[in-house]
């Protein structure tokens, strides 16, 4: 089958590394494990003989044949036609304890994690196929220029690992960019409660609003103080006011939104 440009397709060819992916999901066979984006079926089939059941979503109608067809002697895979943002989350509330393992469209990262993360605790690990550069966004560390607002918002919820990175070859039509496997694993204890998920998304939106602006200046700006004001809350909470927002840790963000007025 054709890949279509309109759904950013780019077909897995190489068998292997749909294995080495599965494996990073260290799938049971008691797991479920959804798949956003089946394809040609080439990692389907790798989660099918692991997992004790695969929910594999697919837009494109005209794979469908080909994917009923190679799973037809596979019970454990459950087909589902239909474009994940729009008929997932209905399936996806039904469905206890679920890893999520996948390569998803390059221009849908960013609102198929969040809508993922939206059903934590249910969801338990998601291992994900996307964009070498945003992945190396979501696992970059404090001081690097990767690391900003996506970095937090994501690893506030969740631990995310770079397992690796995999060259435009493996792909059919090879995109133009690399791509990376991403592991998310949930907290097992929420560093926040979800009304504070919500303000500290707002808070480190705002101060990486202009990088190179310092944490004094776009921490009065978001909070419509004076900088002196800011300046006391920063020093109560061990922050120089001078640093720019890209140095600032995941806990030195947590604490200090729970000590804003």
């Amino acid at each position: 089958m054709r890949p279509k440009k309109k759904w950013g397709q780019h077909f897995l060819t190489r068998p292997e590394i749909g294995i080495q992916v599965a494996e990073f999901a260290a799938i049971k066979s008691t797991d479920t494990v959804v798949e956003i984006g089946a394809g040609t079926g080439i990692l389907t089939e790798e989660l099918a003989k692991k997992a004790k059941k695969v929910v594999a979503f697919e837009i494109d109608t005209d794979l469908i044949p080909e994917l009923r067809e190679r799973f037809s002697a596979a019970p454990n895979v459950e087909i589902i036609v239909g474009d994940f943002l729009k008929v997932g989350p209905e399936r996806l509330e039904k469905l206890e304890n679920f890893k999520v393992v996948a390569n998803i469209p390059y221009n849908l990262t960013a609102p198929l994690i969040f809508l993922l993360l939206d059903f934590i605790p249910g969801m338990e690990l998601m291992v994900l196929t996307i964009q070498r550069e945003v992945a190396e966004r979501l696992a970059a560390k404090p001081g690097t220029k990767e690391y900003g607002a996506l970095t937090l918002a994501v690893n506030i919820l969740a631990r995310v690992e770079l397992v690796k990175i995999i060259k435009k070859g493996a792909f059919r039509p090879p995109p133009r960019v690399e791509s990376a496997v991403i592991r998310i694993s949930p907290h097992r204890k929420p560093l926040l409660n979800p009304a504070e998920v919500r303000a500290f998304s707002k808070l480190v939106h705002a101060v990486f609003g202009q990088r190179r602006k310092t944490i004094l200046n776009q921490l009065a700006k978001y909070l419509d103080i004076n900088k002196i004001s800011a300046g006391k809350i920063l020093a109560e909470n061990g922050i120089a006011s001078l640093r720019r927002p890209e140095t600032i840790s995941l806990e030195e963000y947590v604490r200090l939104l729970k000590k804003l007025p």
